[in-house]
């Protein structure tokens, strides 16, 4: 699917796995869609496999292609549409932009949207007043309840009817048709054993952006993005740890010494920009909050600024995608 991102006159190898198995001295074990088990050797290997949810719906993080991602995505958006309360479990960036979505295109659905942390997104207290206020501006109806837990699994709809649930400080949340997991955000290292990971089951990698439990005489294994301690789950962070990696993979190509090319340890500014519906948004920069939230965040979700990025051209915005809709 992202053949096009790739550019330049080397064209590289592009293999669709089922799943990574392990990790060999100087390769990769895993399977192929057709089953069979196979590896590949290489004098240099970057891990990037990212991180997943507990949700089904939030990342494809079975690998499907294009077509059937869309597809599965079309039976969740038909779900939706018939839903009268919907519960999310999760009120970070994804769960609270999921909640903004379904109050603006399905008004008539309740959503209730829990959240462990003290403020939504995990970000300021006043970051947190501005995104209920503006979560209160949109057609639908959104519960939103803090520093509490509920015991929950995923579920499009349930045989028996709507159910109710009961949260950890003992509120109820009643007549629930449809669940959504936006929470339990793990790094994908499950092919890597406990002890080359930290307590979060991350990569820890140094200033070279090599993993130094899994560098070896024959394989130097370097690590970017959401799989790593400092990925912060952000794609501005992975992107610029993407382009540092490059410069000692071609160091290594040349026969030249790796250089440090990354702070692991500095955590960089995290800008949030947070989309609540077509209509609503916040962001947690400096200045023009509003202005970035709502007219630059909401009405595409920056597809305008990633696609060409990501080598996707040819396209064009409608006229409501160019400011908040009616």
């Amino acid at each position: 699917m992202h053949e096009r991102a790739i550019l330049g006159s080397a064209q590289p190898r592009i293999i669709a796995v089922a799943d990574i198995i392990s990790l060999t001295a100087n390769g990769v074990v895993y399977t192929s869609k057709s089953g069979a088990t196979e590896t590949i050797t290489a004098d240099a290997l970057v891990i990037a496999t990212g991180s997943s949810y507990k949700g089904a719906y939030v990342k494809n993080d079975d690998g499907l292609q294009k077509l059937e991602w869309l597809e599965k995505l079309a039976e969740w958006r038909t779900a939706a549409a018939k839903a009268k309360h919907v519960l999310i479990v999760g009120g970070g960036v994804t769960g609270t932009e999921v909640a903004g979505e379904l109050a603006t295109e399905h008004p008539t659905c309740k959503v209730t949207l829990i959240h462990s942390g003290k403020y939504l997104c995990n970000e300021s207290a006043r970051f947190h007043v501005k995104t209920l206020w503006g979560l209160t501006t949109l057609p639908g109806n959104v519960e939103v309840l803090t520093e509490d837990r509920v015991e929950a699994t995923e579920a499009l709809s349930f045989p028996d009817g709507p159910r109710t649930f009961t949260t950890k400080k003992g509120a109820t949340i009643v007549d629930v048709d449809m669940v959504l997991m936006c929470a339990g955000v793990v790094p994908n290292t499950n092919f890597i054993s406990a002890e080359q990971c930290n307590e979060k089951r991350e990569l820890v990698v140094d200033e070279t952006l090599q993993v130094p439990s899994l560098t070896s005489a024959k394989c130097c294994v370097f690590a970017v993005g959401d799989v790593t301690h400092c990925g912060w789950g952000r794609a501005m962070v992975a992107d610029a740890m993407a382009k540092a990696c490059v410069v000692n993979i071609l160091n290594l190509a040349k026969d030249k010494p790796l250089t440090n090319v990354y702070n692991p340890e500095k955590k960089p500014f995290l800008p949030v920009l947070v989309s609540l519906g077509r209509t609503q948004g916040v962001a947690n920069v400096p200045f023009n909050n509003n202005f970035l939230g709502r007219w630059v965040k909401a009405p595409t979700l920056l597809a305008g600024l990633v696609w060409p990025k990501m080598g996707i051209k040819g396209f064009s915005l409608s006229a409501a995608a160019k400011g908040p809709s009616p």
